[in-house]
């Protein structure tokens, strides 16, 4: 009798990949904190640069609290079920 695996479960600690959308949060942060302290205050490219690092940690925000959440329960549903 032939079988062919259709789900396979791997008893393995949660992925460290998943929080790697938090360093881009701190990354974003980072770029309008360093902008802020070392660019001239008159400088449009501290203005720009400052933008840039809230517009990226925002959209890195957005995406970590979409996407932590549902791999999370994903992972605790596949562990109970194991």
């Amino acid at each position: 009798m032939n079988y062919t695996t259709a789900y396979e479960v791997i008893n393995e600690e949660l992925d460290s990949f998943l929080f790697i959308p938090l360093i881009f949060v701190v990354v974003g942060l980072g770029i309008s904190y360093v902008s802020y302290e070392f660019f001239d205050s008159n400088s449009i490219q501290r203005s720009y640069a400052i933008g840039f690092g809230i517009i990226f940690g925002s959209f890195a925000t957005i995406f970590s609290i979409t996407t932590i959440p549902s791999s999370l329960t994903d992972y605790y549903r596949t562990k109970k079920k194991l």
